[in-house]
């Protein structure tokens, strides 16, 4: 499976969600973005789109 972390820092009590993605890992595909940055521009954006199309399972932390 393909999973997704979309890391905003909105939510300051995440470590727990971060750790079980953190297993999950050790039998999926894990790729982790940063769209907390304020310095994004359109071809980030249009990665970050790209991303989430082809997960399985997108997770925002």
């Amino acid at each position: 499976m393909k999973i997704l972390q979309l890391d905003t820092n909105l939510f300051p009590d995440c470590d727990t969600v971060v750790a079980s993605i953190d297993l999950l890992e050790k039998e999926h595909k894990v790729t982790r973005i940063d769209i907390g940055r304020k310095t994004l521009d359109d071809n980030d954006w249009d990665s970050i789109v790209t991303a989430i199309l082809a997960a399985d399972l997108t997770i925002t932390v």
